[in-house]
């Protein structure tokens, strides 16, 4: 679409030559000029012949003014940032006022949230301006994030870090540059991992974070294991790697680690693992037997001539039991 502007003195001449003319046949007819597509002529004729007139008009051929919604950037940008859209082929002038003023430079830094003014020109001719929002958003500050570490393998999304509120984490293998790693992607093996932080759409710089995985240790080694009466779990048996801490569990997965005071009554079968540098392995199962104790055997006092040994002493008990003498009642 184009603005059209007569030029009125040359209307207003024409007008003037009209009314002054007082032949009452005439009639008007419309030319195009086409040599300028900025002209066309107005031809004045009379019935008579005489005093025909052509009366020529001109018009600006100015482009409307572009459109451009309201734009945001992070920490500061550059008027060659900014968009704009018109006609086709069309130069867009930046400026800092509604009208007057010089044209800013595409390299001219934005800092600060403002007001800022666009025109297209087309042909040599500039439209009006279009205000424009233009909004600097504050960049935030690295995030904080520990070294971590873990057992086999973890995720990214296992990682850590802190910052502000509603931050997103971004995680990276590099400190720049490279793809935003998915919350599942695995890390097998120990190395150097980078996070930033987005807030409101503008992300900080990256913090590195050393990510240590651990190897997992072996089962550890136990028998079948019996004890008469009762026992404790401390008291149960099991081999492993050095330094390694023993964690009895009632089922083969889950559940709670037993204390070394908790009881066992009856015969069952536990579980065993081994943690090593803080990781756990598997359970190992372990047969654990509860027998019961017997009752005391029964013996009458006994007569000897001269001289006997232990093995000449006589007591009653259980089938097959083997009796154990003593010279105290209770060690």
């Amino acid at each position: 679409m184009k603005k059209i502007t007569f030029i009125f003195s040359v209307f207003i001449f024409v007008i003037s030559g009209f009314l002054n003319l007082g032949h009452a046949c005439k009639h008007w007819e419309y030319q195009k000029n086409l040599t300028s597509e900025h002209e066309f002529s107005l031809l004045h004729f009379w019935s008579n012949g005489l005093n025909n007139k052509s009366y020529s008009f001109y018009f600006d051929d100015v482009p409307l003014p572009p459109v451009a919604e309201d734009q945001s950037f992070c920490g500061s940008a550059a008027i060659g940032d900014l968009s704009a859209e018109g006609e086709t082929g069309a130069v867009f002038s930046w400026y800092s006022s509604a009208t007057g003023g010089t044209a800013l430079s595409g390299t001219d830094e934005i800092t600060a949230s403002g007001t800022y003014y666009v025109s297209q020109t087309v042909s040599g001719e500039e439209s009006d301006r279009t205000a424009v929002e233009i909004t600097i958003k504050e960049i935030p500050v690295v995030p904080v994030a520990e070294a971590q570490d873990f057992c086999g393998s973890a995720e990214i999304g296992d990682l850590s870090a802190e910052g502000e509120t509603s931050s997103v984490y971004n995680w990276y293998t590099s400190a720049s540059g490279g793809t935003i790693l998915s919350e599942t992607d695995e890390i097998t093996t120990s190395g150097t991992y980078y996070v930033s932080q987005t807030v409101d759409g503008c992300e900080s710089e990256r913090t590195s974070v050393e990510v240590i995985i651990k190897e997992i240790p072996a089962v550890p080694v136990a028998e079948a294991q019996d004890f008469c009466g009762s026992t404790a779990i401390g008291d149960l048996s099991a081999e492993g790697e050095t330094g390694a801490v023993y964690n009895w569990y009632t089922s083969a997965s889950g559940g709670t680690i037993l204390s070394d005071t908790d009881e066992i009554t009856t015969s069952g079968t536990y579980y065993v693992s081994q943690s090593v540098d803080g990781c756990e392995s598997e359970r190992t199962s372990v047969e654990i037997s509860i027998n019961a104790i017997p009752e005391a055997p029964t013996a009458s006092a006994q007569l000897f001539c001269g001289t006997s040994t232990v093995a000449d002493l006589v007591a009653e008990g259980e089938t097959g039991a083997d009796f154990n003498w003593y010279d105290s009642e209770d060690s």
